[in-house]
């Protein structure tokens, strides 16, 4: 008896999806775990700088103060758009846009940088889908802030850290 070839490869499309559906799941999994193992960790530090502190404070010393985190774009969670917006990376947690672009531009002042090389630098791009997603809102805050002269733009696109001569010596603004 003869098998039909597609009937054949779309059981074995359909068992791959299943596969990978199952290890997503496994990896879930093993994130929240992670997550939660993490909480318990930072729980148990801020307790002990708080016994330190106290310490500390017997001892008519300052405190050391713990930072919090700004809640405007923390590691792991999506962009300020759609639930599906690519994250950000996270040398990037806690900046604004403009902040990280220009940390990006000001690096290599003569360098110049297309607009998807700079989302490839911020975002964790993992398809084309995910580029046009983030280059609507990245090109707008690019010529926003070429406007405002945080950084220069060159045309095609492309845009360069603003290095301004100040007395015979180059001044990064």
């Amino acid at each position: 008896m003869a098998t039909d070839s597609g009937s054949s490869s779309t059981v074995d499309f359909v068992a791959e999806v299943k596969r990978r559906a199952e290890v997503k799941v496994a990896e879930y999994y093993q994130l929240l775990h992670e997550q939660r193992r993490t909480e318990l960790r930072l729980e148990s530090i801020k307790k002990y700088i708080g016994h330190l502190n106290n310490f500390l404070a017997g001892e008519d010393e300052q405190p050391v103060i713990l930072k919090e985190i700004p809640k405007g774009s923390p590691v792991g969670k999506p962009g300020n758009r759609a639930k599906d917006f690519p994250l950000r990376k996270p040398e990037f947690e806690g900046m604004t846009l403009d902040e990280i672009i220009k940390t990006i531009l000001d690096k290599s002042p003569n360098e110049i940088y297309h607009g998807d090389v700079i989302a490839y630098k911020i975002y964790e791009i993992q398809s084309k889908s995910d580029l046009i997603k983030v280059r609507r809102s990245l090109v707008s805050t690019l010529r926003r802030g070429a406007k405002k002269g945080l950084w220069e733009f060159v045309p095609r696109n492309k845009y360069k850290g603003k290095v301004v001569v100040e007395q015979g010596r180059l001044v990064r603004t």
